[in-house]
């Protein structure tokens, strides 16, 4: 059976996805953003779209057998982290299945070396032909390059320190 696995970095502006598949989930595969923006109705309803996205690429188009994501980052102020944290539990409602999580400095010290590595910083740490595949989509800084590159090595991240660990 093919593995696969999807990698999401949640936020309600852009939810950025990355599939990898083979029998060591060597291959990415697919990758893209699920994109929302207030103009697109309540919390209530982006949050829907965003759920409904995620589950369509777990179960429907590509039968991903292997969830991760972003744990949530409780230093911020104001509605952000609260509001995410319903995103979270609305994917995985949805998905039916809870998603292994990933410590955000885990992931940013895996990818560069630091913990407190910038949206800058893991865009360059990418390899250099993801990088290009991200970039020939049309992907910039500003339009889901950083969510995309944290995408990546979330994704990264959990194969080489939980699945490859394994066996």
């Amino acid at each position: 059976m093919n593995r696969r696995l999807l990698a999401i970095d949640q936020s309600l502006r852009c939810t950025a996805w990355c599939i990898f598949e083979g029998e060591q989930l060597d291959s990415l595969a697919a990758f893209g953003c699920i994109k929302t923006a207030k103009g697109d109705g309540t919390l209530f309803d982006r949050i829907n779209i965003i759920s409904s996205a995620v589950y369509n690429l777990y179960e429907c188009t590509w039968e991903t057998t292997t969830l991760c994501r972003e744990g949530l980052s409780f230093g911020g102020m104001g509605n952000a982290t609260r509001d995410l944290a319903q995103l979270v539990g609305a994917i995985e409602n949805e998905c039916g299945k809870a998603f292994s999580e990933v410590s955000p400095k885990s992931v940013k010290k895996f990818a560069t070396g630091s913990g407190n590595a910038t949206k800058e910083d893991m865009i360059a740490a990418l390899p250099d032909k993801v990088s290009s595949k991200f970039k020939e989509q049309g992907y910039k800084k500003s339009t889901g390059l950083a969510d995309l590159a944290d995408a990546y090595f979330i994704g990264r991240y959990h194969i080489h320190n939980i699945i490859n660990e394994k066996g």
